[in-house]
């Protein structure tokens, strides 16, 4: 088997545009990460509709939301040899993959994860609005294993935020640590922030099929072993419309 390096799993991270068109899965937060206590099931049709239910089956919320774009995904995506993607199509709208929401922006970054692909420079207390391939936002400690994980393969990897991290909103940042708390001050204006032990490195597990961000745990901190798992339980099913009507 191909050994898999750190610009295999940046690609990965950066694909999942292109890599599904609906997903059925099962998100779990675990310890003080605020969007949901419990879990959901979530039913995501790209790129406007969202439902998201308690596993019983009770109606929490469905939308339809509106993409920036109707052209989605670009066809001006610049992909890699193996099909994942090697540039994100340079269209002055680093939102234009987005999701629809629910709790916060982690869950726009769990199921398009590019904030761990592309790193975006940060001038004069904020980030310039454009990711980069060029800009590596992550470290991988240890290299990356291929693996299985809940009956999927997945890609496996200690992480560690570089100075180039950006994250998809400073207030829900997916590698939580000294420095996305030091940008999330430097953004408002000299904020305080809480003074804590904040993780040294989060383990981040891709979905290979999808890009999803399935799993995330906090290594080192205040919290060690906080973050979410979500457990997909269907891709690029035919999802009525009707599922997505509040």
């Amino acid at each position: 088997m191909t050994a898999i390096d750190a610009e295999d799993f940046r690609a990965l991270a950066r694909s999942s545009p292109w890599r599904w068109r609906t997903v059925q899965l099962v998100v779990q937060y675990v310890g003080a990460y605020p969007e949901n206590p419990r879990p959901v099931r979530a039913f995501v049709a790209r790129p406007a509709g969202i439902r998201v239910e308690e596993l019983d089956g009770t109606l929490i919320s469905a939308m339809w939301d509106r993409p920036h774009t109707p052209n989605w995904p670009s066809n001006a995506a610049e992909f890699r040899v193996d099909g994942l993607l090697a540039r994100r199509p340079d269209e002055h709208d680093p939102y234009q993959f987005d999701d629809p929401m629910f709790g916060s922006y982690r869950w726009v970054s769990m199921l398009n994860p590019f904030e761990l692909a592309d790193g975006a420079p940060f001038e004069n207390g904020h980030v310039d609005g454009l990711w980069s391939a060029d800009l590596a936002p992550i470290v991988v400690h240890g290299g990356v294993s291929d693996g299985e994980w809940n009956g999927r393969r997945v890609w496996t990897a200690v992480v560690e935020a570089t100075e180039n991290y950006a994250s998809r909103c400073s207030c829900c940042p997916v590698l939580v640590g000294d420095h996305s708390v030091r940008r999330l001050a430097q953004e408002n204006n000299g904020m305080t922030v809480p003074q804590r032990q904040w993780p040294q490195a989060q383990q981040v597990r891709l979905d290979v099929q999808t890009g999803i961000l399935v799993q995330l745990e906090e290594i080192g901190g205040h919290r060690p072993g906080d973050g979410w798992t979500a457990q997909i339980e269907a891709v690029d099913l035919d999802l009525p419309n009707a599922l997505f009507d509040g």
